[in-house]
């Protein structure tokens, strides 16, 4: 039974009541009028007694089969919600695997061992919609990092950005071996001589580059500067540290290679 069905019925119910009850009160009137007929009131009473109590149960019963089957509606719609929230869930995880494939097939695509780092930097940018980025390894002998390749940055910058392992939000994230989500300014005690650079970025990423349990260097990923209001996501970290385990299996192959050709 559905809810008009309920109510149709209570509807009913109400107006025989009402009927009844005024074709009782014309009918006492009309004894009360007419002598010798009063011994029928005891009677006509009662029997409206019963009636209103038979009234009261069904109201009761419809009220209890009406909330019955608001809850079972509340339900179903909460039912309903839960099954398109794992939809959205599932299709957003698709979208995930989806864009980390693209990513990874662009760097794979890469047959020149001198391209790599730019492919990576460029798949990465595309990967988390970001405007800027570079790809920094690691000079051992000299313990800085140096940028291999870069997006947004000038070449002033590129030249003169190598980042002693340790200082900088970079070096940290080198020495420290852990991915990292900014937004805003820079204020962190962890982050020695950070160096503030004029335009504010509204949100950035940096996660290590590891080869072999080893750190190798870092990717870093930002939104533009005109872009105020955007965020980077707990999410978008997971997905840049994700390609980026791929990313550094694809640096490492490309210096094997680049020695077996030196050795050629």
């Amino acid at each position: 039974m559905d809810l008009r069905k309920i109510e149709q019925k209570r509807t009913e119910l109400l107006f025989i009541a009402l009927l009844l009850i005024v074709i009782f009160s014309t009918t006492v009137i009309v004894l009360a009028v007419l002598e010798g007929r009063g011994q029928l009131i005891p009677g006509l009473g009662i029997l409206s007694i019963l009636f209103c109590l038979y009234v009261i149960q069904r109201e009761r019963r419809l009220k209890r089969d009406r909330m019955e089957l608001v809850e079972a509606i509340i339900q179903k719609e909460r039912d309903l919600r839960s099954a398109q929230g794992k939809v959205e869930s599932l299709g957003g995880k698709l979208q995930e695997i989806a864009a980390l494939y693209r990513a990874i097939s662009t760097v794979n695509a890469n047959r020149v061992p001198e391209k790599t780092y730019e492919a990576i930097i460029h798949a990465a940018l595309d990967l988390v919609d970001a405007k800027n980025g570079s790809v920094m390894l690691i000079d051992r002998k000299r313990g800085v990092l140096e940028i291999a390749a870069a997006v947004g940055l000038t070449e002033e910058v590129i030249q003169s950005a190598a980042q002693p392992l340790g200082e900088g939000v970079a070096g940290w994230v080198a020495a420290q071996g852990e991915p990292l989500l900014l937004a805003g300014r820079v204020q962190d005690e962890r982050f020695r001589r950070f160096v503030v650079r004029d335009d504010k970025i509204p949100s950035a990423m940096c996660v290590p580059l590891q080869a072999a349990g080893e750190t190798i260097g870092v990717l870093n990923v930002s939104v533009g500067a005109e872009e105020i209001g955007r965020h980077f996501t707990e999410q978008d970290l997971r997905l840049i540290s994700i390609f980026s385990n791929h990313a550094s299996m694809a640096i490492e192959n490309a210096r094997l290679k680049a020695a077996v050709r030196a050795l050629a």
